[in-house]
Formats: C-alpha cells, sequence, structure tokens
C-alpha cells in the first residue's frame, strides 16, 4: 500500500486539477503568459549585454590592457612599460589564452590643415597586430589605416569633416615629445573610418606604431600599452590575473575591460539586477495565482477532503495530494509557455528586435548599439525560470494544502474550514 501510495496521489492529483478545467486553463495561461514574457526580456537582456560588452571592447579597449604601473587616468608620455614593450606583447602572444596582442604608443597633440585646427589622440598602432584584437581596421568608410612605416594618418569621419580634409590632404600634427622637444609632422590622410561614436569620430588621429614613436621621440621598443584579445570577454578577469601571477615583471598593471571600462561593467551589473527584480514580479504573480486558484479548489472540496480524513488518510498524504496537484498546474503552466514562446523566442534571436522604425541606433555607457537587437538563448536562465516557477508554486500551495490537512473531518464534512 506505501509503495502505490506516490503513483495514487499523482493521479488522484492530476484528475482533480481537471475537475475544473476554465479556471485551470485561465491561470496556466496568466502564468505561461508572466514566464513568456520574462523569457522574452532575459534573452533581449541577455543579448544586448552580449553586444554591449563585444562592442565597447573590440571597437579600441581589447579585453584586457597592460600599461605601466603609474600609467593611469594620466596617461603621461613619459610612462612607458618597462623592458621592450615589443618583445613582451610577443611573449604574450605565446600563452594559449591570449589570441592577439597589440602593442601601442599614446598622447595628445593638436592637428591643423589650412586655418582650421583640432585638439585629438594620437594613436601609434600596428596594423597587423592590431586587426588581431580590435575592429578599428573594418570600420574605414575610405582608404584604410597606416601600415608599417607609412607617413599617412587615419581620422574619424567627424574629425576630417571639422578639420574639412579629405584623402590625401595634409594634415600637420604638433605634440610633446618624450625627451622634452616638441614634436611635429606632416602627414597623408590615408584612411576615415566612423565608429558612429563621437569621442571617437571626433577625437581620434591614428598613425603607424614606428612613425609615432619617431614623432613623441620614444625608442623603437618603448610602448605606452598593449591591448590584448582572449578567447571571449568572460574570460578577462581570470586570464589578467593568471597573467599577472606569470610574468613577474615589476611596475606594470594588467587590467580586465571591467576596470578599464566601470561604465558598462556598472550597467551590465544594473541589468542583471534588472534580472532578478523581473524574476521576482512574475513569480509573485505566479504564486498569486496559484494561492488564489488552490485555495478556491480546497474550499469547493471541503467535505471530500472530510471524508478521505475520516477513513484515515494522513494529514501528509493530503498535503502531497494538493501540492502534486500545484506542481501539475505549474508543469501545464511550462508547457503552454513552451508552445507560446519558443517561436517567439526563434524570431528575436534569429532576426532581431528591430528599432530602425523608433530610432537608427543609439549609445550606452560610451557604446554604440545599433537599432536590431538580438536575442540570445539563455538555457541557463531559462531552465531556472522554470525550476523556480516551480518552487514559488508549491511554496503558495502549502497554505491551502496545510490548511485542508490540519482542519477538523467533523468540521470538513459540515463544509467548515477554519
Amino acid at each position: 500500500m506505501g509503495a502505490r501510495l506516490p503513483a495514487t496521489l499523482l493521479r488522484i492529483g492530476w484528475r482533480n486539477l481537471w475537475r475544473n478545467p476554465r479556471r485551470t486553463v485561465i491561470t496556466s495561461l496568466a502564468i505561461a503568459v508572466g514566464m513568456v514574457m520574462l523569457s522574452f526580456v532575459l534573452s533581449i537582456m541577455a543579448g544586448m549585454q552580449r553586444d554591449m560588452i563585444e562592442r565597447g571592447t573590440e571597437l579600441m579597449i581589447g579585453h584586457i590592457q597592460v600599461h605601466e604601473a603609474s600609467y593611469r587616468p594620466d596617461r603621461s608620455i613619459f610612462d612607458t612599460i618597462p623592458g621592450d614593450g615589443r618583445e613582451l606583447a610577443e611573449r604574450l602572444l605565446d600563452r594559449d589564452t591570449i589570441y592577439g596582442a597589440a602593442p601601442r604608443v599614446s598622447t595628445f597633440g593638436l592637428m591643423s590643415s589650412g586655418d582650421k585646427s583640432l585638439g585629438a589622440e594620437i594613436l601609434g598602432v600596428d596594423r597587423d597586430a592590431e586587426s588581431q584584437v580590435t575592429i578599428l581596421g573594418r570600420e574605414m568608410v575610405a582608404g584604410d589605416l597606416p601600415g608599417s612605416g607609412d607617413k599617412t594618418i587615419a581620422l574619424g569621419k567627424l574629425a576630417a569633416s571639422t578639420l574639412g580634409v579629405g584623402l590625401g590632404d595634409e594634415i600637420v600634427v604638433i605634440t610633446q615629445a618624450a625627451d622634452g622637444s616638441l614634436g611635429n609632422d606632416a602627414y597623408r590622410l590615408g584612411g576615415i573610418f566612423d565608429t558612429g561614436l563621437s569621442l571617437i569620430d571626433g577625437a581620434l588621429a591614428v598613425l603607424d606604431l614606428g612613425v609615432a614613436q619617431e614623432l613623441m621621440a620614444l625608442p623603437a621598443d618603448k610602448v605606452h600599452e598593449i591591448a590584448l584579445r582572449t578567447a571571449a570577454p568572460t574570460e578577462a578577469r581570470p586570464v589578467a590575473q593568471s597573467l599577472g601571477e606569470a610574468l613577474h615583471v615589476d611596475d606594470i598593471e594588467i587590467s580586465p575591460w571591467q576596470t578599464l571600462t566601470p561604465e558598462l561593467s556598472s550597467w551590465v551589473a544594473i541589468s542583471d539586477s534588472w534580472m532578478w527584480i523581473m524574476y521576482a514580479i512574475v513569480f509573485a504573480l505566479a504564486a498569486i495565482s496559484v494561492l488564489n486558484t488552490m485555495l478556491m479548489a480546497v474550499f469547493e472540496r471541503m467535505r471530500e477532503f472530510g471524508v478521505l480524513a475520516a477513513i484515515g488518510m494522513r494529514p501528509a498524504a493530503v498535503i502531497g495530494m494538493v501540492l502534486v496537484e500545484v506542481a501539475a498546474l505549474a508543469t501545464v503552466s511550462l508547457l503552454v509557455a513552451l508552445v507560446l514562446g519558443a517561436p517567439l523566442l526563434y524570431r528575436v534571436v534569429g532576426r532581431g528586435l528591430d528599432l530602425s522604425s523608433l530610432t537608427g541606433g543609439f549609445s550606452m555607457s560610451g557604446v554604440n548599439v545599433g537599432p536590431i537587437i538580438r536575442g540570445e538563448w539563455v538555457l541557463f536562465e531559462f531552465g531556472l525560470a522554470g525550476a523556480l516557477l516551480v518552487s514559488c508554486a508549491v511554496v503558495a500551495g502549502l497554505y491551502p494544502a496545510v490548511r485542508a490537512a490540519r482542519a477538523d473531518p467533523a468540521k470538513l464534512t459540515r463544509g467548515e474550514l477554519r
């Protein structure tokens, strides 16, 4: 008898669920719609996080950066990485966790063409190495980044417009040099890029690494930073920590993107917090729906519970029967949510949410976000949401189940539940 009891409770609980089909369908639909909306928001937010992190790191920053310990935040031209910076970049590239290493030099200067001038950051890069870390070269709308030894300069579309220059025009650059002199030279505009971010497009000039070192009077082995790419942005923190432990180089700082872009990191943390708020809202509504449904179901069957108690059914069995009914209701709701939500999520993940009719794109935390936002399959979060839904439903069902189990059988048979 004891071995057959769980199976009996399952059958009874399932049958009881459909004693009032309309109420069961309405409750299941309400919970399922909440789950579909939660899954939709989870997918969209995960997709936005992925796109923003990828866009924010692959455009200029990289996943990790290596600097001289005191270089940030002042970024002095004199604070170069100790030793041979280019050789260190090659050593880092030999590690299994590093997929790209781009040495750079950087300073601030004045650009002029004719009677127009513009202050800008002067960035010296190795074009081939840079292409392994960032996508700046793919943002070119005319020409290309300077190649090795080329005395050309690449500007953002907004900066080129401000200076009134086009490809082939001469631009004079003046900046402080590391030897105390004034570095100045003339370059031909060899490329124009358009990232969609005014901070970059309007105030960044790119030179070849060796040419920029000559302008700044820096030796060929001295660089200000090394940008690194790992397997994925999520690997940045552990890889940065392991590099710090393995390199044994004094006076250097190895920083993941979370440290380099605190605004983006904060946005990711805030969006995660909003996800928990969404969880709380949906599951609270689900719990209220289940509680209301089960209270009504229990009150309708007061005499039935009284008869069962009178013939010897234990209180634990009564609780189990009600909870099985609750679990069945939650399971049906999940199945309905799967049927309703799968086509929606498939479309959102595959084709994305097109906001082009509302906006042509926007920037957030210094990252350009396009008008099409694609979701992501976050299967762990979907599974977690399903498990939490069943758990919340069972917890909500405990109250009516315990009341039915503890009530006096004599009162139950008279229709009383107090």
